[in-house]
């Protein structure tokens, strides 16, 4: 099996036989109530490992599989016609994994109509989003909100959702919140293809966000001091909680990488007491109540001219939430203050942001510095509404009219971005704007 490539070069995972039981075994648990009257929706392809293991799990439980595209998930996904039904309107499934990119285009897809709805229905959709907000953090039911509100939107994906998975990038809490309360209960779990998917996962019940959950049953993990992380961090007033860079082992952890020795021996280390271990290269800490949250990545972390660290990944995480925004690439330059951001506009929003016409073509509508400010005046409100530091919010942007798919090389079928392809396609551009600095 082999890893995504978002950053780098695809690696061959040697993974065993043992590595996917225990995998199985571990998740079928984490799916309570399962029947063979369940559907499951697969849209990634099998050679991606959370689909592999998803769907050998939704077997072995006797339930169903039906299969979508990326592209044709719901009634507003980018190769449905108008008035076509989606993929999830069609099957009506009761469960689903996805990537946040995913729920996010399906959340936004609901936003987009009800922003379209008469005055009235706005306004007793964000009452009953207001009240089902703050039952959901309590633990209460809302079957008057679901009855006069939510049942609607639910129809428009099938109307069955009752479990839902994310994993594979962050997750905003925004999102996280939105469909565990309107559509079904979302989790989120942790893993990477070293791990054949599994690491962690979050009661489906529990209404906290940005964490991961705690170790599944197969998976056994330590924090290892990395910089400015330490365990000895749970002594620290200011912080207490221990963290670090976060490692696995157990029966799901691969035998390394096919033909490459070197970073087999690098990213799958032997501690001082014999004992083989996977390290991600995810920085976590243990919360309270023992499940994890996922803080940094080594790999995502810049340090700008202030001195601080910036968190790729979270900052592109909260940014996505933006209108006019369908993805986003961030680049953090060592020597300035603040982040760059490559935006995929969302044409239809950033049309109805600028008073543009229908008929304003995605390359003519980019084009133009009331475009640009428009987009930057969006990503700096959503990320102070997400809590980022100012050092954090991106002083520029390069606006790209087309949407970034996995046949264009710019993100993997599972939506990740393919960093290093981005900054190849966008160098130039990310340059000129430094220059003009």
């Amino acid at each position: 099996m082999y890893t995504s490539g978002s950053t780098g070069k695809p690696k061959g995972v040697e993974i065993e036989h043992k590595a996917v039981v225990g995998a199985v075994a571990s998740l079928a648990p984490a799916i309570p109530g399962a029947t063979n009257a369940d559907v499951y929706v697969g849209y990634l392809p099998l050679a991606h490992i959370l689909e592999l293991c998803a769907e050998t799990t939704i077997l072995s439980l006797g339930a169903s599989i039906g299969y979508g595209s990326t592209l044709t998930l719901s009634d507003t996904s980018a190769m449905i016609a108008e008035g076509t039904m989606g993929d999830l309107r069609a099957l009506r499934p009761t469960l689903m994994a996805a990537v946040p990119l995913v729920l996010d285009r399906i959340r936004d897809g609901v936003s987009k109509k009800i922003a379209k709805a008469s005055l009235p229905v706005r306004l007793l959709y964000a009452a009953a989003l207001a009240s089902a907000k703050q039952a959901h953090f309590n633990g209460w039911p809302t079957p008057l909100c679901n009855v006069l509100v939510f049942n609607k939107i639910r129809a428009a994906i099938g109307g069955r959702l009752r479990m839902m998975l994310s994993g594979g990038a962050p997750l905003s809490s925004e999102t996280q919140t939105w469909f565990s309360t309107v559509i079904a209960p979302l989790g989120q779990g942790y893993g990477a293809t070293e791990t054949c998917s599994t690491g962690t996962i979050t009661h489906p019940d529990d209404p906290e966000t940005n964490v991961v959950g705690a170790p599944i049953m197969c998976c056994e993990f330590k924090l290892v001091d990395w910089e400015q992380y330490t365990n000895a961090d749970a002594s620290d007033p200011t912080i207490g909680r221990p963290r670090g860079e976060m490692w696995i082992r157990g029966n799901s952890v691969s035998r390394g990488y096919l033909g490459m020795p070197d970073k087999t021996a690098e990213d799958y280390p032997v501690d001082s007491a014999g004992i083989r271990w996977y390290a991600t290269g995810d920085i976590g800490q243990v919360e309270t109540n023992g499940v994890l949250r996922i803080i940094d990545r080594k790999k995502d972390l810049v340090k700008g001219g202030h001195g601080e660290y910036v968190s790729l990944g979270k900052v592109e995480s909260a940014l996505r939430n933006a209108d006019v925004v369908d993805n986003v690439m961030v680049h953090q330059s060592p020597e300035l203050n603040n982040p760059l951001a490559v935006v995929s506009v969302n044409a239809d929003a950033l049309r109805a942001a600028l008073g543009a016409g229908a008929d304003t073509s995605a390359n003519k509508l980019v084009d133009s510095e009331d475009a640009r400010s428009a987009v930057l005046s969006a990503l700096k409100k959503t990320a102070k509404s997400a809590g980022l530091k100012k050092f954090e919010t991106p002083a520029w942007v390069i606006l790209e009219p087309t949407e970034w798919t996995p046949e264009s090389d710019l993100v993997t079928a599972a939506q990740k971005l393919k960093r290093a392809n981005l900054m190849k396609k966008y160098r130039n551009d990310i340059d000129k704007v430094y220059e003009s600095l």
